[in-house]
């Protein structure tokens, strides 16, 4: 998937292309038309290829709490306008197969321990000694900020 813009609201964008082994892009043209959190998502727009719109799709993503995760139903319906749409359609049960396989690792990665710490950094330069005329002015003090850091630095 070399492009995407998902905007997660009711009314947002999700554009997604999708690109063939050949090379050839398929843009997922759709918007939210629903987002129920945590329960209930839902998209409508088409898809089209190189020759215009495929066909429109509906789909509707319901998560269910079930004993040890979250059960996952996703209804698509279609209106096809090609027989090379149709054909094209196939292929979508893997592709879905594909992205919960996918999503699953990224949750069980996500529910693993993790280790979180938070460090200071501290240096110690060398430095010349200030000289007595630039020890007690302000002034002094950001003309040698200055020359240390380089030309319009504070």
């Amino acid at each position: 998937m070399p492009k995407a813009t998902v905007e997660l609201h009711a009314d947002g964008r999700f554009d997604v292309c999708m690109r063939l082994p050949d090379g050839t892009e398929n843009w997922s043209r759709c918007h939210f038309t629903e987002v129920m959190e945590p329960e209930k998502i839902s998209v409508a727009g088409s898809m089209e290829g190189p020759s215009g719109k495929w066909f429109n799709i509906v789909t509707t993503i319901i998560l269910m709490e079930e004993t040890g995760g979250t059960r996952l139903e996703v209804v698509q319906d279609y209106k096809v306008f090609s027989a090379k749409a149709l054909r094209s359609l196939t292929g979508v049960e893997a592709g879905w197969n594909s992205t919960l396989t996918q999503f699953g690792q990224e949750a069980e990665r996500l529910a693993a321990p993790s280790l979180h710490g938070t460090f200071t950094l501290e240096r110690t330069l060398q430095a010349p000694q200030a000289t007595p005329d630039e020890q007690g002015s302000e002034g002094s003090l950001v003309q040698r900020r200055r020359r240390l850091r380089g030309p319009g630095a504070i």
